[in-house]
């Protein structure tokens, strides 16, 4: 599987170098402005290259004694713009904005690789401590802690669809009887990503696993060790939508890495 992954990096490095080549990328022509420009557009059509859309059940696939897939933006939408936006629903002043900072300095303070919610929602509290003051009754300018996280949790729901074209491609596996786990990272509970693909009608996977429950995550690639111990094998295929976290790292970490590129419209 190293050689594998090392075959993957020489062609793709040796495509990047045809692509400078072939655009005289040596500083003669070009300013370093300019060079980063035209390496960034040839890196992304190499990248588009290997991406698989529309879902394509080919050999890899084919061979897998597991085909493994991502949550958000391969298998789930969201109606916002911008996973953030998710927040503008819940009525309490200035919420976003907290919540936002409130999420990077528990990533801060946080020893491990992922954050919980509940880690999130502790530096909320510590920051913003008003909902949390004894003898105040909660209300909108006065949340209490629970009421506030269940309202995101409501609206993480409320915001999340099935992408119709991973849907079909996830019953056409089931049909083919693949065995099939669910790999995200997010800093939600594993109940309410289960919730999110139960409504939107991805059910029957073997496992799911999120990033909040292990510490762990796909980005540094020890989550992915992780799948391959509990499920006790490394013949996986991994789709989804992230060029670092969901292709490189998988096949960095021993399993195949199917690129997958959405192509959507924000619904309303």
């Amino acid at each position: 599987m190293k050689n594998a992954f090392r075959q993957m990096c020489v062609k793709f490095a040796g495509t990047i170098f045809q692509a400078c080549s072939k655009a005289n990328c040596r500083g003669r022509e070009y300013g370093n402005s300019d060079l980063m420009k035209v390496l960034k557009a040839k890196i992304r059509a190499a990248i588009a290259k290997t991406a698989g859309r529309p879902f394509r059940y080919n050999k890899m696939l084919q061979e897998a004694e597991i085909i493994s897939f991502d949550v958000f933006d391969t298998l789930i939408f969201r109606t916002a713009a911008v996973p953030e936006d998710v927040f503008d629903a819940i009525p309490y002043p200035s919420f976003k904005s907290r919540r936002i900072e409130a999420e990077r300095a528990a990533r801060r303070e946080s020893g491990r690789e992922e954050v919980a919610l509940n880690d999130i929602y502790q530096v909320f509290f510590e920051k913003y401590p008003a909902g949390n003051m004894p003898g105040r009754k909660p209300d909108k300018l006065n949340p209490d802690p629970e009421e506030l996280k269940d309202a995101e949790i409501k609206a993480e729901l409320s915001a999340c669809y099935a992408n119709p074209e991973a849907l079909g491609f996830y019953k056409e596996l089931q049909e083919r009887r693949k065995r099939i786990i669910i790999v995200s990272d997010m800093y939600l509970p594993a109940s309410v990503i289960a919730a999110i693909l139960h409504n939107a009608g991805f059910t029957g996977y073997e496992r799911l696993f999120v990033s909040s429950e292990y510490g762990l995550t796909k980005r540094s690639g020890r989550l992915f060790w992780e799948v391959q111990r509990e499920m006790g094998t490394a013949n996986i295929v991994h789709i989804g939508d992230n060029f670092i976290s969901d292709y490189c790292k998988a096949w960095k970490m021993g399993l195949k890495g199917y690129l997958y590129k959405p192509c959507r419209e924000v619904r309303n």
